[in-house]
């Protein structure tokens, strides 16, 4: 108590260089290890900001190529964080090769791109995560609190393998983009920056009751429900996020639900919401009047 930036957490009033904070940060990470199978010697990063956030850092922190393409929105902007750190020690920093293997805007599924000896494989499954699993050859990954898991906006996460660790650029700087930084405070229990404690506990809690299986399930039950009702030639697109071709017929539906616009067309996110608001919707596309 009588700290800095005081906040409650679990019932009490912490500061982010108090042992209660500590012992949270420390729980936090080794649940996240046991949910979702991450192996105990991999850094797992807890980063008070978006999933743009953990990207530029690993950005900054290797020398970053993207796999990248036109029609998927993400890696694009993926490319663009790269792009922007390329001068930045490019001759000190290891390679790395980024991709971004769920695309919510189109909702497509990148496979693992071939790696070369000397490259560290980054993936960007801010919209992919839980209900894809990272590539095996991955050696980081970054996700967020919210979307797939549930939380309130944000944090990012950064889980990070022994072999990134040890080829990572040697950094001294206290700078929000420094990989190196998260990594040295995270070895005290502490993070370099004044973090929102609040939300760490909230995740903690999200994590304990997080049941993957059935939230896969879900999904899928969802999907096929909104297929059922959709015709093929108005949506796009597989996993976790359902996407509409543009059409008329949807405008009075898009208004309604206020649904989220994505690149392609009007979107569905099939992990939010309660079901009784899902079977609402699809009884209003049931009625829909689509074009032959």
């Amino acid at each position: 108590m009588f700290g800095p930036s005081d906040s409650w957490v679990r019932g009490r009033r912490v500061h982010h260089r108090s042992s209660q904070f500590h012992n949270t940060l420390w729980e936090l990470e080794s649940a996240f290890k046991d949910k979702f199978g991450v192996p105990r010697d991999w850094a797992v990063l807890f980063l008070t900001g978006s999933g743009t956030l953990a990207n530029e850092i690993v950005c900054q922190s290797y020398f970053t190529s993207v796999v990248a393409k036109s029609e998927r929105e993400f890696s694009l902007r993926l490319l663009q964080l790269a792009l922007r750190h390329r001068g930045l020690g490019a001759n000190a920093r290891p390679c790395c090769l980024a991709y971004v293997p769920y695309d919510t805007a189109s909702s497509s599924v990148e496979a693992a791109p071939s790696l070369s000896p000397d490259e560290l494989l980054f993936a960007d499954m801010v919209s992919a995560f839980p209900y894809y699993d990272p590539d095996p050859a991955v050696g980081i990954f970054s996700t967020v609190s919210c979307k797939q898991l549930g939380c309130t906006p944000i944090l990012s996460i950064l889980a990070v393998s022994p072999d990134a660790q040890e080829r990572l650029w040697k950094d001294d700087s206290e700078s929000v983009l420094s990989l190196q930084s998260y990594l040295r405070w995270r070895d005290r229990g502490e993070t370099p920056h004044t973090p929102s404690a609040p939300l760490y506990a909230e995740l903690l809690a999200e994590i304990g009751g997080f049941e993957i299986e059935p939230f896969r399930r879900k999904i899928d039950k969802r999907r096929q429900k909104l297929e059922a009702v959709v015709p093929k030639t108005a949506c796009c697109g597989i996993g976790p996020v359902f996407t509409f071709l543009p059409s008329v017929a949807l405008c009075g539906i898009q208004r309604k639900w206020d649904l989220y616009t994505g690149a392609v067309g009007p979107q569905v996110f099939l992990y939010a919401e309660y079901d009784e608001a899902f079977d609402q919707l699809c009884d209003d596309l049931r009625r829909v009047e689509w074009p032959c």
